[in-house]
């Protein structure tokens, strides 16, 4: 789910990936996706910022706030690092999770610090 505040700012645009309980046995199909699980109820979740990131090359520019994710990973080719890029706008083509291998290394993205707590 992708939500931003009530005041409809592009800026404020978090991506939540939640984690519902299951076992071995459980069976999600079709036909009972609204009972399977208490969707109300998480018990994890993940929230990412979607607020874009700073691009170096030409001019330094805060880009694509709102719309997409560049977050770093702790693998580096030569100058460049990988990123994981969440693209949540623009045409159906642009719109993306992937893993990037190329990103500059002086480009302003994000460092995701990892603490798990529980939803509720």
């Amino acid at each position: 789910e992708v939500g931003g505040t009530n005041d409809g700012s592009k800026y404020r645009n978090v991506l939540v990936i939640s984690r519902y309980p299951a076992t071995a046995e459980s069976n999600l199909t079709q036909e009972n996706v609204a009972t399977a699980a208490k969707w109300d109820y998480p018990i994890e979740q993940i929230k990412l910022p979607i607020s874009g990131y700073i691009h170096t090359v030409n001019f330094p520019a805060l880009i694509y706030s709102g719309t997409e994710a560049v977050y770093w990973t702790s693998t580096i080719n030569d100058s460049y690092s990988y990123t994981v890029r969440m693209k949540f706008s623009g045409s159906g083509g642009n719109e993306y999770i992937s893993m990037y291998p190329n990103e500059v290394r002086k480009n302003g993205c994000l460092i995701r610090c990892v603490r798990d707590t529980n939803a509720n």
